[in-house]
């Protein structure tokens, strides 16, 4: 009895010390969970002390009811902190359920005396290791039993799977302390519901030692080293996701805006990181729900050694779409909307590159009368005059590929459509465009020069651009010579 008095009031003097290192020490969510470990358990071996003290039934329903303000808590403890450590995470809305059933349990205790819920009878006894209260045990008592047992066992499932899919001999030693801690409490557990231990409740050192071996792994296996790394980083990237992963490669932290980005991140993390990965090789960005997200990577260091990497995901929305709105501006005309002659080069040393499709149609367009009408009735008829000649063309060409300005009265369409879209479109573009009038200009006439990659297959686009240009100046030849106006003054 004396040796197990010294015993208790030992655990109680390591598990205040152990406490109070975790609450000093305190930077992420997992520490949190062993903090509540250690303190439910402090509380409830404080509590246990005061039964194995007393001298009275009363006296010992006090310690029992003070010990259950920590013991009611400690399973669910540990299962939280087992959980996370093994980068998985148990629902907010069941985290919330399991702790008023915790709850619960702790009030039907503390209020005992009024109800046979949980304790059916309490008798003082003098028998067993010292003089204590034999509780006969209600309904929701052998409920409560249940609960620890489910927690250990799932416990034993998930570290024992993580047990065999780490390769590094670190991250197993790690999981083997994890098992053990729920090996020793299952057995504390099983001892003490068993009878065997003349009164001794086995679950308390259980408890205490489960915490220092925690406690070990912390401090000598670097078990959250890595949070503390990531913690340096939270704050300088509020707003960018970030996950972070051992250096055995175990996912063990990530944001909310990561988990936005990678809804399937708990379920599929190597995928994710091979992904990530992926553009980071290409240099590209991660397109999310209208936004964009620049990665990078980064180790995390601890007294200059790798402990784990961090994954960064930068929110560039707003930079991204000022670069685009500058490049666009630097690829259009401003006058018409169309891209530009560099855009047009841009597109032509695609089609060098790639080949041409077999449904291309290169059409080459100039404005008729434009130094006329510069010259007769001033430069602002003649931006009407090209303004008009592109809003024929973008209307019907504009739908199936790309229209271009390349000089002052010079424009190309380089499009992709079926015989009868393009036999319905050259109808519609004759058709709109004898109908088109301004305000300072009554009249459009554009001749075009259109070649298909169809009707010309052995012809690379160098050679096509030419054959449409010739086409087009044929027509303009013709349309002067039916207008019987001078070329060279218009």
């Amino acid at each position: 009895y004396n040796f197990l008095i010294v015993l208790q009031f030992l655990s109680i003097l390591m598990l205040f010390y152990t406490t109070i290192y975790l609450f000093t020490t305190w930077t992420q969510k997992t520490y949190s969970n062993l903090f509540l470990y250690s303190m439910t358990t402090l509380v409830n071996n404080i509590g246990y002390f005061i039964e194995m003290t007393s001298r009275t039934s009363g006296e010992c329903l006090l310690g029992t009811k003070f010990a259950y303000l920590g013991k009611a808590f400690i399973p669910l403890a540990l299962l939280c902190f087992t959980m996370q450590y093994l980068g998985l995470k148990i629902k907010k809305k069941m985290q919330y359920v399991l702790a008023v059933i915790h709850t619960a349990f702790f009030f039907l205790v503390f209020t005992c005396e009024h109800h046979k819920l949980f304790y059916t009878s309490i008798t003082y006894t003098t028998e067993g290791l010292f003089p204590h209260n034999v509780y006969g045990h209600g309904i929701l008592y052998k409920f409560y039993t249940a609960i620890p047992l489910l927690y250990m066992f799932i416990a034993f499932g998930i570290t024992i799977r993580q047990h065999l899919i780490s390769k590094a001999k670190s991250a197993k030693i790690r999981t083997i302390l994890v098992f053990a801690c729920a090996i020793i409490s299952m057995t504390g557990f099983t001892v003490f519901l068993c009878g065997i231990s003349g009164g001794y409740d086995t679950t308390a050192p259980a408890y205490m030692i489960c915490t220092i071996v925690m406690i070990i792994a912390v401090i000598k296996y670097d078990l959250l080293e890595v949070f503390e790394a990531v913690n340096v980083y939270i704050f300088d990237n509020l707003f960018a996701g970030l996950i972070a992963e051992n250096k055995d490669g175990q996912l063990l932290y990530f944001n909310a805006p990561a988990e936005k980005i990678f809804s399937t991140l708990q379920t599929d993390y190597s995928n994710t990181t091979a992904v990530i990965r992926k553009h980071l090789f290409e240099n590209s960005v991660i397109i999310k729900d209208e936004k964009i997200y620049k990665p990078r990577i980064t180790e995390l260091m601890n007294k200059n050694r790798k402990i784990g990497t961090m994954y960064i995901l930068d929110d560039i929305t707003e930079e991204y779409r000022h670069a685009e709105k500058i490049e666009r501006m630097a690829l259009t005309d401003a006058m018409t909307g169309f891209e530009n002659r560099r855009a047009y080069e841009t597109k032509i040393s695609e089609l060098e590159n790639n080949g041409i499709p077999d449904d291309m149609i290169y059409i080459s367009f100039d404005v008729n009368g434009l130094k006329t009408t510069n010259d007769d009735s001033g430069h602002d008829a003649g931006d009407e005059l090209i303004k008009g000649a592109a809003w024929c063309i973008r209307k019907c060409y504009g739908k199936y590929g790309n229209t271009y300005r390349t000089g002052g009265d010079e424009f190309i369409a380089i499009v992709n459509m079926k015989e009868d879209e393009f036999k319905k479109a050259q109808k519609d573009f004759t058709e709109t465009v004898s109908s088109w009038t301004g305000f300072m200009v009554k009249e459009l006439s554009i001749s075009t020069g259109i070649v298909s990659r169809k009707e010309f297959p052995d012809m690379d686009i160098m050679e096509l651009t030419k054959a449409a240009d010739r086409h087009m100046y044929e027509n303009k030849k013709q349309h002067y010579l039916s207008t019987g106006k001078n070329r060279r003054s218009v």
